[in-house]
């Protein structure tokens, strides 16, 4: 998921300025040690590298972390012989990454920025833990020109655990407008139609919390259907929840993984989205939701708190069921009052792609101007 992030947001700088990503990632019981990729696709240079992971041993962890760092030479030896040397490194998720950021930094020169997306930060998940890690993390902050946090509540999450940074921005993941749209006139229901898209990671989604929801829900009235869209570990467990919350099938529908078109159509026929996260770091979904000037119904996570009016949909007190329900049939009952339009004109000035690339780009000139090399 963060590589399409990420993709999304090259995509978006690609008119602005020249673009190569470089990406590493470890694959478990590959024969070769290192596999070398490079294409370029819509005008952006991606050359990538997967090398082969085995990390039970002390000594399978240091051939690992040697492979790894051959991995990086490879690929910056492409980007260097198709690109040039780049004027700026732009990281994204520490820590490791930001390791290799600074070795572009001293012995070549090259200053960098920092975009954080990882929830690790957040109390519910604490994941950032580690002596080492945690004296590393914060010298790679110290040692980047900026970061960017894709929400103010990440950024405040980062703080806590000690990172902060004099030069923050806040720029959101990219949303493409011009698939996400509203429908010229939306198909009329006989119930109303509640979507819920997520990865079935129960640990951040409480899907068994909206599913509890909706039995009480349903307990006051029978024209209410929830779409679950995705897929993921937690997914049979999930469903054998709606199964014995008697939801199955009349209540709630299980779409699995669609194809980001067959998204945008459920999307945009929906009458609410609901997400009723512990926690997000954007929740990108939500702005997908807005960009199709669909109503959203989510717990107070992620940008939808923080861009949050009445017309855009209803905050969700907590993320137990009472509350989950509660929220639900107070957008039914507010349906007439919710702004589609004022929803797209929101989307597109936070979310779109020419919006975020060009905010972007603001930021790397700030930065260039002092450090650029002729």
């Amino acid at each position: 998921m963060l590589g399409l992030f990420v993709k999304n947001l090259a995509e978006s700088l690609a008119p602005f300025c020249k673009i190569s990503v470089l990406h590493i990632s470890a694959i478990a019981g590959q024969s070769k040690p290192i596999v070398l990729d490079e294409k370029t696709e819509d005008g952006i240079l991606t050359v990538s590298a997967s090398i082969s992971s085995r990390q039970r041993y002390l000594f399978q962890r240091i051939v690992l972390a040697f492979r790894w760092i051959v991995a990086f030479q490879q690929c910056w030896k492409a980007i260097r012989k198709k690109q040039g040397t780049p004027d700026l490194a732009h990281v994204h998720v520490l820590t490791r990454p930001g390791i290799l950021a600074l070795w572009l930094k001293w012995f070549h020169g090259i200053p960098f920025i920092i975009s954080e997306h990882w929830s690790r930060y957040f109390p519910e998940n604490n994941q950032f833990k580690g002596f080492v890690r945690k004296v590393m993390t914060r010298h790679i902050l110290k040692q980047s020109c900026a970061l960017i946090c894709v929400s103010e509540s990440l950024y405040s999450a980062m703080k806590k655990n000690g990172l902060t940074h004099a030069v923050k921005h806040t720029i959101p993941n990219v949303v493409n407008t011009q698939l996400f749209h509203p429908l010229a006139k939306k198909p009329k229901h006989d119930f109303y139609d509640v979507i819920h898209i997520s990865c079935f990671e129960e640990q951040s989604k409480n899907i068994t919390g909206l599913l509890k929801g909706m039995k009480i829900v349903c307990s006051m009235r029978n024209d209410v259907r929830l779409q679950l869209v995705g897929d993921g570990h937690d997914k049979s467990m999930v469903e054998s929840l709606a199964l014995e919350l008697g939801l199955l099938p009349d209540v709630v529908v299980f779409r699995g993984t669609l194809l980001p078109v067959e998204v945008t159509g459920l999307l945009q026929q929906a009458d609410f989205l609901v997400q009723t996260s512990h926690y997000e770091t954007f929740g990108t979904v939500v702005a997908e939701s807005l960009a199709c000037g669909v109503p959203v119904i989510s717990t107070g996570v992620g940008i939808f708190p923080e861009i949050f009016t009445p017309k855009l949909g209803v905050l969700i007190r907590s993320t137990n069921d009472a509350d989950i329900a509660e929220a639900i049939l107070e957008a039914i009952g507010s349906i007439s009052t919710f702004n589609s339009i004022a929803m797209r004109e929101l989307a597109i000035t936070h979310f779109s792609y020419e919006n975020v690339g060009q905010r972007l780009f603001q930021i790397y000139q700030s930065h260039l101007k002092p450090l650029h090399r002729p």
